[in-house]
């Protein structure tokens, strides 16, 4: 198997994950607003017998469970949001590095100018946090021997 090959599986496995993380949030997110009815019925209930027996700490404990579970859940879709936009950036990093490779063929020292034409930039990490300059020299050694 090619690196390319390689990079393009990966990427796949990335774009993979991007959609399971964006379905799991749209089902919390509707599974929370399909019940949200139900459970602001049941709390304005008990809000209402509480009422009987005056007791405005129940109402405000009520309100404020409510208000702190919602933004907990939105902060959850949130959450997996962004771990899927962090996905699809590695996605599209990892095909413009297999395309690079393709493009370059044997010549290393096209592979830098490749690289920099084909490889997208990130907007939530740079490639410089992911690998030092050891890592990527001894890339570009392998990918060396391996031509």
């Amino acid at each position: 198997m090619t690196i390319e090959m390689s990079l393009r599986r990966r990427a796949t496995r990335l774009r993979l994950t991007a959609c399971l993380l964006l379905f799991v949030s749209v089902i919390i997110l509707l599974c929370t607003y399909i019940t949200l009815p139900y459970f602001m019925g049941w709390v304005l209930r008990s809000i209402h017998e509480a009422m009987i027996s005056n007791s405005d700490m129940v109402f405000s404990f009520a309100i404020g469970t409510i208000i702190l579970g919602l933004a907990a859940v939105a902060y959850g879709c949130v959450l997996l949001s962004r771990g899927a936009s962090i996905a699809i950036e590695l996605a599209t990093q990892s095909t413009g590095l297999a395309d690079a490779l393709c493009v370059a063929g044997d010549r290393v020292e096209r592979l830098e100018k490749m690289i920099s034409l084909l490889v997208p930039e990130t907007k939530h990490f740079s490639s410089a946090e992911i690998l030092s300059e050891k890592e990527r020299e001894l890339i570009v050694e392998l990918v060396k021997k391996l031509k």
